[in-house]
Order: C-alpha cells, then sequence, then structure tokens
C-alpha cells in the first residue's frame, strides 16, 4: 500500500475528529472557520480553471461532480443561500466521501503519476468538500422535505453534463458522462444492460439520500 493511499484512509479519520471538536466551538468560531475554507477553495479554484484557461487552448469548464460542487458549496455557504444548504451538504459529503473511498483503493494507480501539488491539491480540495459537507450535517437537522433541493441538485447536475457533454467530445473518459451516458456498462456488456444499469443508478441515488439523512439525524446537534 502507498503513501497516497494511506494519505486517502487517514485524511477522512482527522476530518471526522476535527468536524466533532468543531461543533463544541463558540458559534461565531464555527463559522468563521467555515467560510475561511469556503474562500479559499473558492478563489483557488477561480485562479486554477482561468489560468489553465489562459495558457491552455481552449477555455476549461468544470464538468466533473466534484470539480463543480468547488464552486457551488462555497457560493451557498458564503451567500447564505440557506434554501439550498441541504444539498451543500449532500454534495459536499458526497464528492469527499466517494473520492476518498476511491483514492483508497485506487490511489497509487489514479494519481501515482501525477506531480505532487497535483495530487496535494485535488486531497486537500476534497478534504474541504467533505470537512463542509460534514459540518453543515452536524449543524442542522434537514427536514426530509428538503429531499427536494437535493433532487434538484441532480438534475441540473445531470442537465448541465448532457449540454457540456460535446464540448468535451461527447465526454468519453470523463467519469461523470461515463457515469450518466452508461458509456462503461455499454462497452462490457452491450446496450440491452441500459435498462437495468439505469435501475441500479436509480437505487443507489435512493440509497445515498436514505444515507445522508440517516448520517444527518446521527450526527445532529439542533432539532428540527
Amino acid at each position: 500500500m502507498s503513501f497516497i493511499n494511506v494519505a486517502a484512509a487517514a485524511i477522512p479519520v482527522a476530518i471526522l475528529f476535527a468536524v466533532r471538536r468543531l461543533l463544541f466551538m463558540d458559534k461565531k468560531v464555527k463559522g468563521i472557520i467555515l467560510k475561511s475554507l469556503c474562500f479559499l477553495l473558492l478563489i483557488f479554484n477561480l485562479i486554477r480553471y482561468t489560468y489553465d484557461s489562459v495558457i491552455g487552448t481552449r477555455m476549461r469548464i468544470p464538468v466533473e461532480f466534484s470539480a463543480v460542487t468547488y464552486f457551488v458549496l462555497p457560493v451557498i455557504i458564503l451567500c447564505k443561500l440557506n434554501v439550498f444548504s441541504s444539498w451543500a451538504a449532500y454534495s459536499g459529503t458526497l464528492a469527499g466521501g466517494c473520492f476518498f473511498i476511491n483514492a483508497i483503493v485506487l490511489g497509487e494507480r489514479i494519481y501515482g503519476s501525477h506531480n505532487a501539488f497535483s495530487v496535494i491539491s485535488t486531497f486537500a480540495c476534497h478534504g474541504i468538500l467533505l470537512f463542509c459537507g460534514l459540518v453543515l450535517i452536524s449543524e442542522k437537522r434537514f427536514s426530509k422535505y428538503t429531499g427536494w433541493v437535493i433532487t434538484l441538485g441532480l438534475v441540473y447536475t445531470a442537465v448541465r453534463t448532457f449540454l457540456l457533454k460535446e464540448w468535451f467530445s461527447g465526454g468519453s473518459g470523463i467519469f461523470i458522462c461515463e457515469l450518466i451516458f452508461a458509456y462503461i456498462p455499454t462497452r462490457l456488456f452491450g446496450k440491452n444492460v441500459i435498462p437495468f444499469y439505469y435501475l441500479l443508478l436509480f437505487v443507489l441515488v435512493i440509497i445515498s439520500f436514505k444515507l445522508f439523512f440517516a448520517l444527518n439525524e446521527k450526527l445532529t446537534k439542533e432539532k428540527p
């Protein structure tokens, strides 16, 4: 097991401890820490995407779920768009959690050839997403009726990916495109498997909803 895999396992544990410790701090201090991290995440990625677009041959657009969340989550928190706070909590936790699970299993294979800055920045950005998502989940009990906000966020993600697909030559090799357009199962098993694939994807989304609200109920300190 490489250092990357070990780091991917250790960072979420450290984040969980940090989140639990933060919850017992003064509300104002919690707000400052959360907003500072969101500000850093937003500014860093604005600079990174602008820089890559300027020096590259084509404008760089965030399309992956995590990349979009780099911008959406900080905007929701910094602008106090409380009606969308459940989406910020869900997307941050989902993006960060799935990233670290993937990095634990395939970290060395995916990132072994990347330079140190790329690996550190990617881990840091996803760490902030996971941290912010867990803080939001732990601070406020979300009503199950806010599920419509999360559903709206997922629909927005799917529609946006569909509209940008041709920008990325069909989206092959981009995980969110592979996921939504069933490229991987189609290559492996043919087109007949597509209905079963989307049924499975729907079930996984429902499970993610149930896990989100169960985790929220377990961790929350504030009654609805």
